[in-house]
């Protein structure tokens, strides 16, 4: 995948190997070619931190997920902080997950701006919680080899990973159960509705090669 951005005449390039055990790296280069550094994010403080900050989190921005795996309910000294509605945020940035597993018990993020994506991980959801939907509300942006796990005490409401989708979900599978209430229009394994925004210039939703 290549992304091109406004800021700094940035371009990320993205690759994806399958069958492969290296992880899965990006970088950010201009058109001269001149690299530049990700933000590499190594913990849960190092995400909140990054997804907190408008200057880093923000269009033309990446980071990427060098640790194994992160536990988004615990603190840096292992007490329990649920991953809540208070530390939810919308993603303007690029956010590669680096091949790691992201285990709560809540909603990953808030909002997917248009310029935001998340990419290449999975997100790991803990046995007996029960959520909306798991990734976020609203995706305007891209969502891409992204792997929702969930054993079979832990449910969705809504979705599988948006409730919405204006832009563009692609190579993502998706275990959980979703089990709407009475009141609930639409559910879906990916997303209850993938629709066009309204008053804006017509960007085709696509929910493109996922597994549910």
């Amino acid at each position: 995948d290549v992304t091109r951005s406004r800021e700094s005449r940035k371009i990320l390039i993205t690759a994806y190997v399958e069958d492969w055990t290296e992880k899965v790296t990006s970088s950010v280069c201009d058109d001269f070619g001149l690299a530049g550094t990700p933000i590499v994010i190594q913990n849960r403080d190092e995400l909140l931190a990054f997804l907190s900050d408008p200057t880093k989190n923000k269009a033309g921005q990446t980071a990427i997920i060098s640790a194994n795996s992160i536990d988004l309910d615990k603190d840096k000294d292992g007490n329990t902080d649920l991953w809540s509605e208070e530390t939810k945020f919308d993603l303007n940035a690029t956010l590669n997950i680096g091949g790691c597993t992201l285990r709560t018990s809540s909603q990953f993020l808030n909002d997917i701006s248009a310029s935001g994506q998340i990419l290449n991980g999975t997100i790991a959801v803990k046995s007996g919680s029960n959520v909306e939907t798991v990734v976020c509300k609203d995706n305007y942006g891209s969502i891409s080899y992204l792997d929702v796990t969930a054993d079979a005490t832990s449910t969705a409401s809504k979705a599988g990973i948006a409730v919405v989708n204006y832009g563009n979900i692609s190579r993502c599978s998706s275990a959980i159960t979703v089990e709407g209430a009475s009141d609930t229009d639409f559910v879906g394994g990916i997303a209850a509705k993938s629709i066009y925004q309204d008053g804006e210039i017509a960007v085709e939703p696509i929910i493109d090669r996922c597994i549910v």
